[in-house]
């Protein structure tokens, strides 16, 4: 009986495993980004102290996440790409990094606010104000919708 149970139990135990197969994550140097990442880096965090880079491997996927001395945070893809940037609460992302034409609309409806986090998503872009309305965007920068 307690072999059939133990029988039973292997594949839960090693499924277990498994789910930690797909992911990994390492400190790495701020030189290992890909120049992309360093240059975006460069351009619109030229003060900002770099605390922690993450390499980061999940589901397939290499991402990499600067971590700033001013609480700012921005993953990248494997080729450099931002996928999020994010600042704390409360505080703006720097002006730039958001599409223009999701910028504009801001501008024109949404100009006391600042962008406090954007993400890139599979149908475009969300976005959060420094007010904590969440907001959606396409892949071309036209405003979808508010998330409630």
């Amino acid at each position: 009986m307690l072999f059939a149970v133990g029988l039973m139990l292997t594949p839960v135990i090693s499924s277990c495993g498994d789910e930690y197969d797909d992911y990994w994550e390492e400190t790495v140097d701020f030189v290992n980004l890909p120049s992309r990442a360093m240059a975006f880096v460069e351009e619109f965090y030229p003060y900002a102290e770099v605390v922690r880079v993450e390499k980061e491997y999940d589901d397939g996927e290499v991402l990499y996440e600067v971590k700033f001395s001013n609480g700012h945070e921005v993953v990248f893809s494997s080729d450099g790409r931002w996928l999020e940037v994010e600042a704390p609460d409360g505080r703006s992302i720097p002006y730039g990094i958001v599409p223009l034409p999701i910028q504009d609309f801001l501008d024109q409806y949404y100009y006391d606010y600042g962008v406090n986090e954007i993400n890139k998503t599979g149908f475009g872009y969300e976005v959060e104000l420094t007010t904590g309305l969440d907001m959606r965007f396409d892949r071309d920068g036209y405003f979808i919708g508010i998330d409630d």
